[in-house]
């Protein structure tokens, strides 16, 4: 029996397996490969100077990267809380507050084909953190952007830009329910004329009832 392993950049590593004639294809992931050379070397560490499979370039603070057997990649950033100007109808409010927050990508060659955000309290984003729903407007309860721009994605580090130019775009009341987007009960005005100028409260968040790391095999499932 024979064992191959074909490593391309845009796809997942292919496994290919002959034994007495019979040849069988499998894409795997990374940690199956080295479980494998482990099991191999009678379970001792696996040790070698040439590296098995590494990752394209990414953008900071990149929490989470997959990649499909198509090569659709899926990319997970978390935004530090942060503030910023915003642009609602007619009106414009100074150091708007926003929560901590992690964007999820999904790119297909140079295409950004998907894009959610959610929010979160934990210190660091782990697959256990409980995710919570956007705050403002412009983004559905599952987390998923109602627009973003169409720019060409020439390589996937061009996205840790992708935050701040959604935030630059001029805010609406679209996805915006009062007492459900948040837990404050009052028009999207008032919720910005409210916290201008002031840190984020964390207790208006309202809860997606999923964790991080559920969220995140739904993205890569669905998308």
């Amino acid at each position: 029996m024979s064992v191959k392993i074909e490593l391309h950049p845009e796809k997942m590593p292919l496994l290919i397996i002959e034994d007495n004639g019979v040849k069988t294809t499998k894409y795997v992931y990374a940690d199956q490969i080295i479980d494998m050379l482990q099991s191999s070397t009678g379970g001792k560490e696996f040790t070698s100077d040439r590296v098995v499979l590494t990752s394209p370039a990414l953008p900071q603070n990149t929490a989470k990267y997959a990649q499909s057997e198509k090569g659709t990649n899926y990319l997970f950033i978390t935004v530090e809380e942060t503030t910023h100007d915003v642009k609602y109808h007619d009106f414009s409010f100074e150091s708007i507050p926003y929560p901590k927050m992690v964007f999820a990508f999904a790119v297909a060659g140079k295409t950004l084909i998907s894009a959610y955000v959610a929010a979160y309290k934990d210190l660091s984003l782990r697959d256990t953190s409980e995710l919570y729903r956007f705050p403002y407007s412009n983004v559905y309860d599952s987390g998923k952007l109602c627009y973003w721009t169409n720019e060409l994605v020439h390589d996937l580090v061009q996205l840790q830009t992708f935050p701040y130019q959604w935030r630059e775009v001029p805010n609406n009341d679209h996805i915006y329910f009062s007492g459900e987007t948040n837990k404050i009960k009052d028009t999207l005005y008032n919720v910005f004329d409210m916290f201008k100028n002031k840190p984020f409260d964390y207790d208006i968040l309202t809860p997606m009832n999923t964790t991080f790391g559920d969220w995140s095999r739904l993205f890569i499932n669905n998308n």
